[in-house]
């Protein structure tokens, strides 16, 4: 038994520095801040993780189309930022959706801290991806609803 939770503990902290790695974040206690990048595309085990992490929350998750995903960071956390296009109930597309949230790593979690469906809550949510350095396309008929 202590074996096998040894093994977990290694799994994990090995998986979660991987995962920090690769977003090219030092995870040590004694890391300070954060590479400085802005608006960069996300990629690779982070942007799975976070497509599986919002996926799960609608009604056809392997129908979901997930473009611009980007992401920058504060130095506190990983902000990313992105839209998709799921299906209603219908069967129907509703049209792309844009997100804002942020990830952190030791453990790896994203939490959704903005979900623009509407005229109000998409341009909220265009605002607080702008004001972490992250622009996504606006076509002007989102914001005529």
């Amino acid at each position: 038994m202590k074996m096998f939770f040894g093994s977990a503990v290694c799994l994990f902290v090995f998986g979660s520095q991987a995962f920090s790695e690769e977003l090219g974040v030092d995870s040590s206690p004694s890391s300070k801040s954060v590479s400085a990048d802005v608006g960069t595309p996300l990629t690779g085990l982070p942007a799975d993780f976070v497509v599986r992490y919002l996926s799960a929350g609608l009604l056809n998750p392997a129908a979901a189309k997930f473009s611009e995903l980007t992401t920058a960071s504060d130095g506190r956390f990983r902000y990313v930022c992105g839209k998709v296009n799921a299906l209603n109930s219908h069967g129907a597309y509703l049209g792309d959706t844009v997100f804002f949230g942020h990830l952190t790593f030791l453990p790896p979690t994203y939490e959704l801290l903005s979900w623009g469906r509407g005229p109000e809550a998409r341009l909220s949510t265009f605002e607080d991806c702008e004001r972490h350095g992250m622009f996504l396309h606006r076509p002007l008929y989102w914001l005529q609803d």
